[in-house]
């Protein structure tokens, strides 16, 4: 009996022993995914047809010249949206911080 309630004594000082120091800071880290989500018109640029080098008139060279640049237009405006929705998807999770 005796050497079971030592064995108690025993087990119960060294349990309480961790008790015994300052506690310590714990730092907890919380990863947060957020997706950003772009609109399918933003990810598309018209594709323009490239009329044949050999037989190109002045005139479908001419029309293939402003369709392009309509076309580059387009991809330039879908681009700086796509940068203005990520820019402000990274102030919306900075801010949160």
């Amino acid at each position: 009996m005796k050497k079971i309630f030592i064995a108690l004594a025993l087990v119960g000082t060294l349990g309480l022993a961790g008790c015994n120091g300052t506690p310590q800071q714990q730092i907890v880290t919380k990863t947060l995914i957020k997706t950003v989500n772009i609109p399918d018109r933003l990810l598309v640029c018209n594709g323009v047809r490239v009329p044949k080098p050999d037989t190109m008139t002045n005139q479908q060279l001419a029309t293939f010249i402003v369709k392009l640049v309509k076309v580059n237009r387009q991809c330039s405006e879908n681009m700086k949206a796509i940068k203005q929705i990520i820019t402000r998807s990274k102030r919306l999770l900075e801010n949160r911080k």
